[in-house]
């Protein structure tokens, strides 16, 4: 979405401008994403379908997830 409308812009030539851009709305999905799975442990956990992920059964810590978030 972000290169689309970058590319309809007019003058859009600023392709460090660019790089940087999709590269911080990379990094912020990736860490919404994160977040979301951390606040969701205790529903993961109750419900077949998600109750084998890293994090309800601890294979991976709630801080390590928090922190890489």
């Amino acid at each position: 979405t972000i290169l689309a409308g970058f590319e309809l812009a007019p003058h859009a030539t600023n392709y460090p401008l660019l790089g940087w851009t999709l590269a911080g709305v990379a990094l912020s999905s990736f860490s919404a994403n994160t977040f979301n799975q951390w606040i969701e442990v205790p529903f993961d956990s109750q419900m077949a379908r998600t109750r084998t992920r890293p994090l309800p059964t601890h294979r991976l810590s709630t801080m390590l997830a928090f922190h890489y978030g």
